[in-house]
């Protein structure tokens, strides 16, 4: 029975009532990596050492390298956990491993950690530290953190449509409207590029703020019945989407696997890229949907239990200097909150307003926010739902 069918006005009540009792799946722990960069692989992270920092990091988004170069010029070895998605970072709170020293971490999840005393103040010095960052920054980050007292922003970015111009244009039209959420939940849109691979990323607090902006609801809300618009309008084409997973959307848009994803903006920066390496040079372009799109940000913050803050607080220092944070801009595309780092970033991206939102565009983003708990809860039963693998389209030819 389609899903469309079974979240029906009539059964919605008992429909919930399952959501809410039914169990969640824990999510694996975080990877660590051996050293800085190195191979992952899936511990708890080990007792510090006295000459180490470790770091519990969201994604990649520092990109390759730059905790490798921190250690060749501080002495420092950083050792690394890395996760995926909000609901990762959680599992890995719940199970009381949140043993670093500094977390880089997306900026909803910061309120959470606070309100677990999880995390530390920064020191009295913060505001000198604070200087440097770009003001527009350090005020949206201030959303999860009042008067960014426990956190600093290290790079931020938005969530919209990743695309490969070649392939939609062969299946659309030269004139196809990329920078519509229509391209994706648009049920006939959707299906003429199944073929070629749709993959949307495995987050259901950005998913479902997405959907929300798309129908013109609040995109914070948690009300069942805009849950339930946002579970249908998912239902709608979900027959058509390859992959639901974040991990690997750069390999698939690079490779050639996937022509269409909801991804991050750096996503499709990094894609491109990745594309002229393999010798495949795929024209790969991102859109901020006119509907509207999700802007997060990446926080660094010192876990209350830190063995070396101090330690951390050096790390955090070099991570938002402009030399360093443009060399993450540049192999990331997501834009740092260094204030002077667009001095070093290429042109390609510091002029790419679909890349680097100018500030008169930032009303078209809502930020990234977690609902209540059971908001969050009901959000991740119906993702679970709609996400589970045998019910995914077919694997793109």
């Amino acid at each position: 029975m389609p899903l469309a069918v079974v979240l029906s006005a009539a059964l919605v009540l008992a429909w919930v009532a399952y959501l809410v009792i039914a169990p969640v799946p824990t999510p694996p722990p975080p990877a660590q990596s051996d050293a800085a960069e190195g191979r992952a692989v899936a511990v708890d992270p080990a007792p510090a050492t006295s000459n180490e920092v470790r770091v519990l990091l969201w994604r990649d988004v520092l990109g390759p390298d730059v905790l490798s170069a921190y250690e060749s010029e501080s002495g420092l070895n950083v050792s690394v956990d890395r996760y995926n998605t909000f609901e990762d970072l959680t599992a890995i709170m719940d199970g009381g491993r949140l043993n670093y020293d500094l977390v880089i971490a997306s900026g909803m999840s910061v309120p959470n950690m606070i309100e677990r005393g999880l995390l530390q103040g920064l020191p009295a010095d913060q505001a000198q530290r604070a200087a440097g960052l770009d003001p527009a920054a350090l005020h949206r980050a201030a959303i999860y953190d009042a008067n960014n007292a426990h956190s600093l922003p290290i790079v931020w970015g938005t969530v919209g449509l990743a695309f490969d111009r070649m392939k939609v244009a062969e299946r659309l039209g030269a004139n196809a409207e990329v920078n519509s959420w229509s391209l994706l939940f648009d049920p006939a849109s959707a299906k003429a590029l199944a073929d070629c691979g749709i993959q949307v990323v495995d987050a259901p607090g950005g998913v479902f703020s997405v959907a929300l902006t798309y129908l013109n609801r609040p995109h914070d809300s948690a009300t069942v019945e805009d849950t339930d618009a946002a579970a249908r309008l998912w239902e709608g084409v979900r027959s058509s989407i390859a992959k639901f997973s974040t991990p690997d959307v750069v390999d698939g848009l690079a490779r050639g696997d996937v022509c269409l994803a909801m991804a991050a903006s750096g996503d499709a920066y990094q894609a491109a890229a990745k594309s002229r390496a393999l010798g495949t040079a795929r024209d790969i372009g991102y859109a901020i949907p006119a509907e509207g799109a999700v802007l997060w940000h990446a926080v660094g913050a010192i876990p209350a239990g830190a063995a070396h803050p101090d330690g951390a607080l050096k790390l955090m220092d070099y991570l938002v200097r402009p030399d360093v944070g443009a060399r993450i801009t540049n192999a990331t595309g997501f834009i740092s909150a260094a204030q002077d780092a667009a001095v070093y970033i290429k042109p390609e991206i510091k002029n790419d307003p679909a890349l680097k939102p100018a500030i008169d565009q930032l009303p078209q983003v809502v930020p990234e926010m977690v609902p209540s708990l059971e908001g969050a809860l009901l959000r991740r039963k119906f993702w679970q739902l709609i996400s589970t693998p045998q019910q995914q389209g077919a694997a793109p030819k």
